[in-house]
């Protein structure tokens, strides 16, 4: 059983803070050959208050991918509930609140309660909406899962050995959950290697648990994304494709939003991505509702990519 399927190259991305597709527009980009749409849901959208939970958030999002012949691909999570104890939450060196870039509170993995609380929604949330042929789930945290850690928050311990073992543990921890919610066993990651370039954040010992991963779950198909392969003025880019290439990642790049997919395409065949991940609508977008010419910039890039991989 596969999710991703053979002929699927183009991953449409949603997140909360841009335009949102409607489902016509869903309709027109299944009509192209987009497959899978990749969507980061706020925990605090879903767990209102403690214990109370609104799953028709999550049930709605799916309906509307079913209505246009489209599976799913949920982060878990983005932004957690603001409620919970003051000491579950992970504080700065000077004992602070972190809230770091995004203005969000996260929970510690240094609490055990707090953490154990995080670990049960990522599972409740895989066994309410796993499908294994149309809808699976990912780990977003932290921050979009793009470091192993918060980059701007500065443990002064950060280096140390039982920080970086720990943060193994938790992340195994995390990716078991996965494994364990969907029949195909693949797993995703969303490092990259440009925060290497503005300060630790974990990046720099992915390739510890991309091993580890493979220790532990060795009949798993490990996914990647990388957000800032070919986003202008960021490093990291060389060592990314390092990684896919020794490692053998099965990596989606982002193309740039729908602009970028002319010019993107070419480059991303030829350094052997599996794929390119597109959100044409996010936020970071100059565009925030989809337009004709968007569709025509899907069609053709996933042609191209069938074509060069013969599918």
């Amino acid at each position: 059983m596969k999710f991703i399927k053979d002929d699927e190259f183009i991953l449409l991305m949603e997140d909360q803070y841009g335009g949102k597709f409607t489902t016509d527009n869903l309709k027109r980009l299944r009509d192209v050959g987009v497959q899978t749409i990749v969507r980061y849901p706020f925990w605090s959208d879903i767990e209102t208050s403690m214990g109370i939970y609104r799953w028709d958030v999550i049930d709605r999002a799916i309906d509307l991918t079913y209505e246009a012949g489209m599976k799913c691909l949920f982060g878990v999570y983005d932004k957690p509930p603001e409620y919970f104890p003051d000491e579950w939450y992970l504080k700065t060196p000077e004992g602070e609140n972190y809230t770091g870039k995004y203005q969000e509170r996260l929970l510690s993995p240094w609490q055990p309660d707090g953490w154990n609380y995080h670990l049960d929604f990522i599972e409740r949330f895989c066994h309410r909406a796993s499908d294994d042929d149309n809808v699976m789930c990912f780990r977003a945290t932290t921050h979009g899962a793009e470091s192993m850690y918060p980059h701007d928050l500065r443990f002064p311990y950060r280096l140390d050995g039982d920080y970086i073992e720990t943060m193994l543990r938790v992340l195994l921890e995390e990716q078991g959950i996965f494994y364990n919610a969907h029949a195909s066993h693949e797993l995703w990651t969303c490092f990259h290697h440009s925060f290497d370039h503005q300060g630790r954040a974990g990046t720099e010992h992915a390739e510890m648990l991309y091993r580890a991963m493979w220790n532990e779950f060795p009949d798993a198909k490990h996914y990647c994304i990388s957000y800032t392969q070919f986003k202008r003025g960021v490093q990291g880019e060389v060592e990314n494709l390092a990684d896919m290439k020794r490692l053998g990642l099965l990596m989606f790049a982002a193309a740039e939003y729908a602009e970028g997919l002319p010019v993107n395409t070419g480059k991303a065949i030829a350094q052997g991505f599996r794929g390119l991940v597109c959100g044409p609508i996010m936020n970071w977008s100059k565009h925030h509702k989809m337009e004709d010419w968007m569709y025509d910039a899907f069609r053709d890039s996933i042609t191209r990519w069938r074509t060069a991989r013969n599918v």
